[in-house]
């Protein structure tokens, strides 16, 4: 979720700082991170539609997708996470610890994910303006 909120962030300072479209390097670089990780990262947001590819080729800069007011730390865990803090269905065959186990991240989940869906993009660029 870490570095994922981190290229959103990127992305979006780049259009505050009227540099759009943003090429991946550029975007790897500020965050000093290597260029296929954040390539990687950028083609999951983008998949999510959290991202906007300026084109079609896969080293194609980047672009904003939605206003930041739109996109919640939650969604970011959702486009990253294969299974985002997934609990699996309890079944009977389950002894009584499975069972307590279960409750306990079930309700972790539900509390972590109302958490991070209240936060936006724009939040944290907020936060580091006033900062």
């Amino acid at each position: 979720i870490w570095n994922g909120v981190r290229v959103l962030l990127t992305v979006y300072r780049g259009e505050r700082d009227d540099r759009l479209p943003m090429p991946i390097a550029e975007v790897a670089r500020d965050m000093g991170m290597a260029v296929y990780l954040a390539d990687r990262l950028a083609d999951t947001l983008a998949a999510a539609g959290l991202l906007a590819p300026s084109g079609s080729s896969h080293w194609e800069p980047l672009s904003v997708a939605r206003p930041p007011e739109e996109i919640s730390v939650a969604d970011v865990a959702a486009a990253l996470a294969h299974h985002t803090l997934g609990v699996p269905d309890v079944v009977e065959a389950h002894g009584p610890a499975e069972q307590t186990l279960h409750t306990l991240l079930d309700g972790s989940r539900g509390q972590l994910t109302e958490q991070l869906g209240n936060v936006t993009i724009a939040d944290l660029m907020g936060e580091e303006a006033e900062g």
